[in-house]
């Protein structure tokens, strides 16, 4: 297997996979705009003396950067933990490539069919509210560019999550629980200092602006960020940018350095465990515990039965989900 050989082995694995992306990436905003504008002339047509509210196509304000996500999310598990689990990955490493070009083809790769069907979508949005000139919520390479690079930032998240993992529900796990860390830390953290200080909503609003800006799944579940883009915000397609950057050095350095044979672990260097499993004790003890303070109306022993409980979950969580080796080994 010489030259193209990788490419091919590795497009052919997940070809069906590409196909679906490419096809709705391509069209999906584009019918959109076509649909719903179609839709508002017909009403004009259909009621002349109707005046209706002027058109303006309202970016960002539907799921498709939602299934659009799921589809990278899917590609990334398919490319790395259902490939580990077929007992594949021990064929691929077997090849004469090195670890570091297996897992950049895999990347880019995926990487060039986001990139193609962004351009796709594009060029067809552009050129329709062009010719019809439609108003927009945004500019239209704003929007594009944090689709993009939202895109790129969750694939790249996904498919390193499976080089430290070692199933294809752990990698999942990872890569959803990694999207939403920032922001539920910040929640859990501030939600805390207020329960035992006089600090306001206001005086905490920097913090939760900041958890925000800093978690990945925001722009996918919210989408607040594509219905109103303050021009203070014009940039923000830098930070998911640049978390991808950062993912794919994560993702680029475990899978030199991790074993990357199926094991049935769920993080494939077991160094991991620990830190992480603190990680779960302490936001379980920290969001139970505040919700204990809520139910008990500020009463200091539902704080501390709150912790104990959220204690004892993680404890379980953390021995069921990291501790516990899968049977498929």
């Amino acid at each position: 297997m010489v030259g193209g050989g990788l490419f091919e082995k590795e497009f052919k694995q997940v070809r069906s996979l590409f196909l679906l992306l490419v096809i709705f990436n391509s069209f999906a905003v584009p019918f959109s705009v076509w649909s719903q504008y179609s839709g508002h002339m017909e009403l004009v047509k259909k009621y002349p003396d109707y005046t209706p509210e002027p058109f303006v196509f309202q970016f960002g304000a539907d799921p498709l950067l939602f299934i659009s996500s799921l589809f990278v999310f899917f590609i990334a598990i398919n490319q790395i933990g259902t490939e580990r689990a077929k007992g594949i990955m021990d064929f691929t490493l077997s090849l004469p490539y090195m670890r570091s070009k297996i897992f950049f083809v895999k990347w880019v790769l995926a990487f060039g069919m986001i990139v193609l069907s962004t351009l796709i979508s594009l060029i067809l949005t552009g050129s329709y509210i062009e010719w019809h000139d439609i108003a927009v919520s945004q500019p239209l390479f704003s929007y594009y560019f944090l689709y993009f690079s939202s895109l790129v930032m969750f694939y790249t998240l996904t498919l390193s999550a499976g080089a430290l993992t070692g199933t294809p529900f752990a990698q999942g796990l990872t890569a959803i629980s990694a999207s939403v860390l920032p922001l539920l830390f910040t929640f859990v953290i501030t939600g805390n200092i207020q329960a035992f200080s006089n600090d306001s909503y206001v005086e905490m609003e920097k913090w939760y602006e900041a958890g925000y800006l800093l978690t990945p799944a925001i722009q996918f579940f919210g989408g607040i960020i594509f219905r109103d883009i303050p021009s203070e915000y014009r940039y923000y397609f830098l930070i998911p940018g640049c978390m991808a950057i950062l993912f794919y050095l994560i993702g680029h350095f475990s899978f030199i350095k991790h074993p990357n044979e199926r094991n049935g672990n769920f993080f494939l260097w077991k160094e991991l465990n620990l830190p992480v499993q603190m990680i779960v004790i302490l936001l379980g003890v920290l969001g139970f515990s505040l919700s204990g303070y809520g139910i008990s109306s500020g009463n200091f022993s539902g704080y501390i039965i709150g912790a104990l409980i959220g204690a004892a979950i993680s404890i379980l969580l953390g021995y069921y989900l990291i501790y516990k080796k899968s049977k498929q080994a």
